[in-house]
């Protein structure tokens, strides 16, 4: 049965950091899908000013879920990096949880501190829809699902490859 895993935190917390180190240990058994790519393509066919957040929101987690499904289909694991906040967080982290359950899922939590994440955001952003007032907002993510992760990891105590390393072994025990 193809594995997925969903890697859930705030902007700059090390997800798509462990999302490519999971690639790389397991020599690229997995596909990595994260919801930044989703947004720009989003963004390439519909006019930012002309979508409500709500609304893009569930086209991105629609067209994520949609994908990480075909990729499953068709034998390959897949590695997701995304971003559950709001009022609706939960909501939404159940509905990819169920949409998902007919597969191998685990959920990760990613957890570093806003200051931490504000450092890394002006030392290394490399991503043009994110902004300092986006990591403020997205303060407490790890702490929304905190009760439905099966694992979580704070990326200031591990680095992103010993976390790869725990979530595959973790992973390769599940059935």
């Amino acid at each position: 049965m193809a594995k997925i895993i969903i890697l859930n935190g705030g902007s700059c917390s090390g997800k798509s950091t462990i999302a490519k180190e999971i690639c790389r240990q397991s020599g690229d058994k997995f596909v990595h899908l994260g919801i930044d790519e989703f947004k720009r393509f989003l963004f390439t066919t519909v006019n930012h000013d002309n979508l409500e957040y709500p609304q893009g929101q569930k086209i991105c987690n629609r067209m994520l879920i949609t994908t990480a499904k075909a990729f499953l289909d068709n034998g390959f694991n897949v590695v997701i990096d995304t971003i559950f906040y709001g009022e609706n967080a939960q909501i939404i982290a159940k509905i990819h949880l169920d949409q998902l359950k007919d597969y191998d899922v685990l959920f990760v939590g990613v957890d570093l501190s806003l200051e931490e994440r504000l450092r890394r955001f002006k030392d290394h952003n490399n991503n043009p829809v994110r902004n300092e007032k986006t990591i403020i907002s997205q303060d407490n993510v790890f702490e929304l699902c905190r009760e439905m992760y099966d694992e979580t990891f704070n990326t200031a105590r591990l680095s992103s490859s010993e976390i790869a390393e725990i979530i595959l072994r973790k992973h390769s025990q599940t059935p």
